[in-house]
């Protein structure tokens, strides 16, 4: 109590009262705690209650429902490194350009040398413009025979177009992959010349023009048959096929080297024989299509639908050994 005596008597009461305040506070805080030893109690206790609850669902007892206990997460395997990136790869540059500041933003100073920071690569298309080229056939006079000559349109123009058609071998060669690779309509083809390089093309030549490259390839056609049926062994199979609105089929033969199709409106075994012929004495490799066994030389049936059929006898046998085990027992 030192130092009390020296307090005067308003000093004395502040005192107190500043000590009643301290007193009520640690009062209210005492309570506080009882209250949340209470709640901690109560909360301890239905734990327990739902830990009992939990291991009574999990048993396996009548009247109790399985639960799965929880599974331990798994570590993570470290990610499998790709042997190469799959972004796209940069092309061979036709162009550069050299990218620099000319002068300093800051206080105009002109600038020179540096090195290569960083490229971008820009892969664009330029304008297409349709090459047109007027060939003249010069007529000359021969002086000692008294003829006069000019060079034959066959021998001048067989590399650049056929006959004397106006469109050159490379314009035709693209209509020809629009249509049967790409399955492009013709109004679109004619659409697509138009709006890509300003050549205008009615439906009209676009079908004579895919009728010329036919006749032109029909003696490679019949050599890919040829080397078909030469061939020691031929892969065949067939698949529907839609054209001008009918339904037909597309036939393949084919081996390593050469792809030989046909379209026919017959699904039968005379489009075998019609493209085999009697030329044909190697291995023909086909599902079980009944329309191949008209082929009287040696087979090979598909792995895959061989593997399917001998999955299915495999269960028969299994269902009839369990079948005749039933009845004995």
């Amino acid at each position: 109590m030192s130092g009390l005596q020296d307090l005067t008597r308003e000093e004395l009461i502040e005192l107190v009262l500043r000590l009643h305040e301290t007193v009520k506070a640690q009062q209210l805080q005492l309570a506080e705690m009882a209250e949340l030893r209470a709640l901690v109690q109560g909360q301890a206790e239905r734990i327990s209650e739902l830990e009992e609850e939990v291991a009574r669902l999990r048993s396996s007892r009548p009247g109790g429902i399985a639960i799965k206990p929880s599974v331990a997460k798994k570590e993570k395997k470290p990610r499998k490194h790709r042997s190469q990136s799959c972004s796209r790869r940069t092309l061979p540059p036709t162009d550069v350009v050299y990218n620099a500041v000319e002068a300093c933003p800051r206080c105009g100073r002109e600038l020179c040398g540096g090195s290569v920071k960083w490229r971008h690569q820009v892969v664009d298309i330029p304008p297409v413009k349709p090459r047109v080229t007027d060939n003249l056939f010069i007529e000359r006079y021969c002086g000692v025979c008294g003829k006069k000559y000019t060079p034959d349109p066959r021998e001048v123009l067989c590399e650049i177009a056929v006959g004397r058609k106006s469109f050159g071998l490379n314009l035709m060669s693209l209509v020809a992959y629009l249509k049967t690779l790409c399955r492009m309509p013709i109004g679109q083809i004619g659409n697509l010349l138009q709006a890509l390089c300003g050549i205008k093309i009615s439906s009209g030549e676009l079908v004579e023009i895919l009728h010329d490259i036919a006749e032109i390839g029909e003696a490679e056609y019949e050599g890919l048959l040829t080397r078909i049926r030469g061939s020691p062994v031929v892969n065949a199979d067939e698949t529907g096929w839609r054209e001008d609105g009918v339904n037909g089929y597309l036939w393949s033969f084919c081996n390593p080297s050469v792809r030989y199709y046909i379209y026919q409106r017959s699904r039968g075994s005379t489009v075998v024989k019609e493209v085999l012929s009697d030329e044909f004495e190697g291995t023909l490799v086909t599902d079980f299509y009944a329309a191949y066994n008209i082929y009287l030389g040696e087979k090979q049936r598909c792995w895959i639908h061989l593997g399917r059929d001998l999955e299915a006898l495999k269960e028969k046998i299994l269902n009839l050994i369990q079948l005749l085990g039933s009845k004995i027992m």
